[in-house]
């Protein structure tokens, strides 16, 4: 599988951009004349070119003179005949700018295309004074100048690289967020976001994968991909759907580019409490675990519809199967199915619906007979729209072996898994069937040690077993 989309005009654009020793010949194309008088202050201000590879992004780092807030910078080489210039300006007070030229974009005759500020600084009035050319700059030196008042405050040499590798293995990335690792909600559209020197249009991909061996028993999530583009700031966000996978999961972020991986990052799923479901199309949670003799909470959302109908079917054991039709009567999209394992088929109701403060028994179409508590197995949930023979979507519940008796306890999806209404709200999370029992689906935990425990499967009973050798979060459409 290809992770990324190739860039099917995708240029190797080498160019180098150096400071001109000799300033008079880069000034008579880049520069705009005025008055020749330097500012007394030019000592003061600083220009850092570096290098970059053609067709990255080239940073340049510019530090304007006490007092001054606009300058103008230029970049070009006349023997290449390219040359641009613009007004940098420092906005957020803090004497520094830095500029981002754009080598796939340079000599196009549109300089706002490829010079632009980072952060709150601006950039106005970029023009290119040569005629306008494809393919980028060429591998070479470039001068770059800091004027004010048509005199000199600094200058630099920026070098732009030829690209042996086709721009991945030279780029940079970097993942936004705070502390040792990038913590994602267990929730759905969770957005990961970054920067990058890879050129902005640049079609990348973000993968999270999960840690340990995905053919682990008991693995909920091994790995997620979405599409992102390179914006023209240079950052990037891709959108992930991660609700009903396992808190505490950890995985590696990785931004990928042309199947190369530009940049990585630890992370972490959290607990989701409440809304982890977006509301767009039908969902149904999926991850779920129970006791048995205890209620097990499935939250669903509705698309764009009213009503669903509903299907429990089991995957071991002797034939089960409910048919329920679900209908959203407060107009909010979502809904809680509410699944009692204990003594599933008497007169009291299989399946309820909640919303809001009101709870009801869902309307049953159809079903299994069972006279005694809900056997322990993997349980398939699929919500239908009305008419159509296909799921719009599957969630899992697992049923484990218990010898307590029945109670009035209410099972929440896996702990920490998505389930209710406000995505890393714990304001009305409902407690465990058995709070005191670990998760014994758990893909991975940190131990206080630093290192991995083991799956804590000592107080799963043989049916408990069962479902986690069966158990396995199917991938949605």
């Amino acid at each position: 599988m290809t992770l990324a989309r190739p860039r099917g005009s995708a240029r190797r654009l080498t160019v180098l951009l150096a400071v001109l020793v000799v300033t008079g010949p880069l000034t008579g194309i880049v520069a705009a004349s005025a008055d020749a008088t330097a500012p007394a202050t030019a000592a003061e201000a600083d220009v850092d070119a570096g290098t970059a590879t053609a067709g990255n992004v080239a940073t340049i780092e510019v530090r304007l003179p006490d007092g001054t807030d606009a300058a103008t910078l230029s970049v070009g080489d006349r023997d290449l005949n390219f040359g641009a210039n613009a007004t940098l300006h420092d906005r957020d007070g803090d004497g520094t700018v830095t500029v981002a030229l754009d080598t796939a974009r340079a000599g196009n005759g549109n300089a706002s295309s490829y010079l632009s500020a980072r952060g709150a600084d601006g950039v106005t009035n970029a023009t290119q004074r040569t005629d306008a050319f494809d393919g980028g700059l060429d591998p070479a030196s470039y001068g770059v100048i800091l004027t004010d008042s048509g005199g000199v405050l600094a200058e630099d040499t920026l070098f732009v690289e030829a690209d042996g590798t086709a721009g991945n293995e030279s780029a940079t990335a970097s993942f936004d967020y705070e502390g040792e690792r990038l913590t994602l909600v267990a929730a759905d559209n969770r957005t990961v976001r970054g920067e990058t020197s890879l050129a902005p249009g640049s079609d990348v991909t973000v993968v999270l994968e999960a840690s340990g061996d995905g053919s682990a028993e008991g693995v909920r999530w091994t790995e997620s991909y979405s599409d992102a583009t390179v914006a023209e700031n240079g950052t990037f966000g891709a959108t992930f759907d991660l609700a009903g996978y396992g808190p505490n999961t950890t995985f590696e972020a990785r931004l990928v580019h042309r199947e190369t991986v530009v940049a990585s990052a630890p992370g972490r799923l959290a607990a989701c409490e409440r809304r982890c479901l977006r509301t767009d199309e039908v969902r149904i949670l999926g991850g779920v675990e129970v006791d048995q003799n205890r209620t097990a909470r499935i939250p669903i959302t509705f698309g764009s519809g009213d009503r669903l109908n509903v299907t429990v079917t089991n995957t071991t054991g002797p034939d089960y199967r409910l048919n329920a039709t679900v209908r959203d009567t407060d107009g909010d999209d979502r809904a809680t199915l509410l699944f009692r394992t204990a003594r599933a088929g008497d007169d009291e109701p299989t399946l309820l619906v909640r919303e809001g403060n009101e709870t009801r028994p869902a309307e049953v179409t159809s079903g299994t007979t069972v006279d005694r508590t809900l056997p322990a197995a993997l349980y398939l949930v699929e919500a239908r729209t009305p008419g159509e023979p296909d799921a719009w979507d599957t969630g899992t519940l697992v049923v484990f072996e218990s010898s307590r008796p029945p109670t009035n306890g209410t099972a929440t999806p896996a702990p920490g898994s998505s389930g209710g209404d406000e995505a890393g709200s714990s304001a009305d999370a409902v407690a465990t069937s058995d709070p005191e029992t670990p998760d014994p689906l758990e893909v991975r935990t940190t131990s206080s040690n630093g290192g991995v425990d083991p799956f804590p499967l000592a107080s799963v009973g043989l049916g408990g077993l069962i479902a986690i050798g069966g158990f396995v979060r199917l991938l949605r459409r």
